[in-house]
C-alpha cells in the first residue's frame, strides 16, 4: 500500500505541525502508491488514532478538524468530497507539492 507515499511525506512535509504530520502520514499509509494523486477515504477513526486521540470526544474531533484544515491550508491535501451521514470525506494527497503553496480549496468545512 502506501510505503512510497509515506516516504514522500517524510521527505517533503516533515516541517508540518505534529498533529497535521501524523494525520498526513496515516492518510499516505492507507492510500495506494500507484494512484496519482493518492486518495484517502478511511474515515476519522484511523486519523484520531494516529494523533493519539482515541476517546473520540468533541475535543478530539475539533483537534482533527484543525489538523485537516492545516493540511488543506499548506497544500498537502485537498478535499474531494465532504463527509455525509453515510460516507466519509475523500481527500487527494499532494505529496509532491511544495509546503506553503496551497492547491485550490473547496468551500465548506474540512474534517466533517
Amino acid at each position: 500500500m502506501g510505503a512510497g507515499n509515506v516516504a514522500l511525506v517524510l521527505s517533503n512535509w516533515a516541517t508540518l505541525p505534529d498533529a497535521a504530520f501524523r494525520v498526513l502520514v496515516q492518510m499516505a499509509l492507507t492510500g495506494l502508491d500507484k494512484d496519482s494523486p493518492p486518495k484517502y477515504y478511511g474515515g476519522r477513526s484511523p486519523l484520531l488514532h494516529a494523533m493519539g486521540r482515541e476517546k473520540q470526544e468533541p475535543a478530539d474531533f475539533q483537534a482533527l478538524k484543525r489538523a485537516i484544515a492545516s493540511l488543506v491550508d499548506t497544500g498537502a491535501i485537498s478535499v474531494d468530497n465532504y463527509a455525509t451521514k453515510h460516507r466519509p470525506a475523500t481527500y487527494s494527497l499532494h505529496l509532491w507539492g511544495t509546503p506553503g503553496v496551497p492547491v485550490e480549496r473547496k468551500t465548506g468545512t474540512p474534517g466533517d
